[in-house]
């Protein structure tokens, strides 16, 4: 139950967090059409693999050793800040050079929206670190609280630009900036308050955290880079229109994701406190149960529903759609598989695989993207995702007792569990009503604060 609560609010942390994201892309699109979808896709790609890039590893490594000892937590946030700090500045001057000697791959990103995309590093940075942090502390809703509240920035802002900001994605961008650096500053503030007293510095275990998360680094940002570099040979073959076009139906297909990736990030850290035998078997199974249905909507209703959210000048992203929905399909289990083996310690072979499947992607890119436009682009990205997501399974198939049946095919109990699941959280929330409305505010209030592990 300790899992399905945290998996459960982290749930509707990410649905909160999809309409913020959503919300937003449909309104830039029907607002700035293709080419205007085409710049934010790209600020938002180049923001988002920064802040994968200049991590270093050390936010997955927050969590694996902060889940072990909380009193590592302070001298952790500490480092965090310097990290992101120097992190930035690292990941900023590579994007500043290739936007110098390769502007193809980001036209469209220059002026102001150049000088606010590099101020946004640092921020996202920060985010990524601290939130990992939280999740090492077992604070499930503070985890939450920086991917979705920026997402509400992001929609807050499109709204205002729709009222107050004259269509104009400088202006846009800027109050971005603004809102998320509030929140960051908040985020940080509200992680310092409630750490367990420990030592503020801990220079010994920075190699640790260094070896750790090397392994989860390489991962991160190969994969990373494999999911999101489309993007940017999309802008360079063919202009950023079609860049604006493949973004809209790589958003759609990572529907199928979402869930998956949360429940690998809760996974993970329950694997690396040593308390999941067979839990990930049958995270599995429930995950395939339940995602098979999304999949076969999202595959027969294309069309109908690229056209509803975007427009009909964005109808040819629903043939790229279809052809990138069966990669991210069992891309969906391989993060449930990674976050098992990252609570195992993320071996160099799971890690490794990353590159060369990032390479052969790029490959595809070149000699697809060229002919078929977004088309080629989805299937390079679906087989690249097909490739990795069969190598994982195979890896924990043959580093662990799991049987592939063990770990795909839904039982009895599934369905079950299941339904009991779905009474059991219904029940809860109509006992937690009752309960709270007869209790003072500051209990209310400090049990807003305490997440079961």
């Amino acid at each position: 139950m300790r899992f399905i609560h945290s998996a459960s609010t982290t749930m509707i942390f990410k649905a909160m967090a999809l309409v913020g994201g959503l919300g937003t892309s449909v309104i830039i699109s029907r607002i700035l059409g293709p080419e205007g979808r085409g710049i934010y896709g790209l600020i938002m790609t180049v923001i988002v693999l920064s802040a994968s890039f200049g991590v270093f590893g050390f936010g997955k490594a927050n969590t694996y050793f902060i889940a072990q000892n909380r009193n590592r937590a302070k001298a952790l946030g500490i480092q965090s800040i310097i990290i992101g700090l120097v992190g930035s500045i690292i990941s900023g001057t590579a994007f500043y050079l290739i936007h110098a000697y390769q502007p193809g791959m980001v036209s469209g990103i220059d002026g102001v929206l150049l000088w606010v995309t590099l101020l946004m590093l640092p921020l996202f940075l920060w985010g990524n670190l601290f939130s990992q942090a939280f999740l090492g502390l077992g604070k499930i809703i503070a985890y939450n609280i920086f991917n979705t509240g920026q997402r509400i920035v992001f929609l807050g802002a499109a709204l205002l630009m729709l009222i107050v900001l004259d269509y104009n994605i400088e202006t846009y961008m800027i109050s971005v900036f603004i809102g998320v650096a509030l929140l960051i500053g908040a985020y940080i503030h509200y992680y310092i308050r409630i750490t367990p007293e420990g030592r503020s510095v801990d220079i010994k275990i920075v190699p640790k955290l260094f070896f750790y998360g090397s392994r989860s680094y390489i991962a991160t940002i190969f994969g990373m880079a494999t999911l999101r570099s489309g993007i940017f040979f999309v802008n360079h073959f063919r202009g950023t229109s079609e860049a604006g076009l493949f973004a809209a139906a790589q958003q759609i297909s990572e529907l199928l994701v979402i869930v998956p990736s949360v429940v690998g990030g809760i996974l993970f850290p329950r694997v690396a406190d040593g308390d999941s035998k067979d839990l990930t078997a049958k995270v599995l199974r429930t995950m395939n149960t339940l995602f098979l249905p999304l999949f076969i909507t999202l595959a027969l209703g294309a069309k109908p529903i690229i056209t509803f959210l975007f427009g009909p000048e964005f109808l040819p992203s629903a043939g790229a759609l279809l052809i990138i929905l069966p990669g991210t399909f069992l891309l969906g289990l391989e993060v449930i598989i990674a976050g098992d083996i990252a609570g195992r310690g993320y071996p160099w072979p799971a890690a490794l695989v990353w590159i060369p499947v990032f390479i052969l992607n790029c490959i595809g890119y070149i000699f697809l993207i060229p002919r078929y436009g977004i088309n080629g682009a989805a299937l390079s990205t679906s087989l690249s995702f097909i490739l990795v997501s069969l190598y994982m399974i195979m890896y924990i198939r043959k580093t662990t007792d799991f049987r592939l049946s063990e770990l795909f095919i839904p039982r009895k109990e599934d369905f079950i569990n299941i339904l009991s699941t779905i009474n059991s959280l219904r029940s809860k929330k109509k006992g937690d009503s009752r309960a709270a409305a007869g209790q003072p505010r500051a209990i209310r209030q400090q049990k807003e604060y305490i997440t079961p592990r």
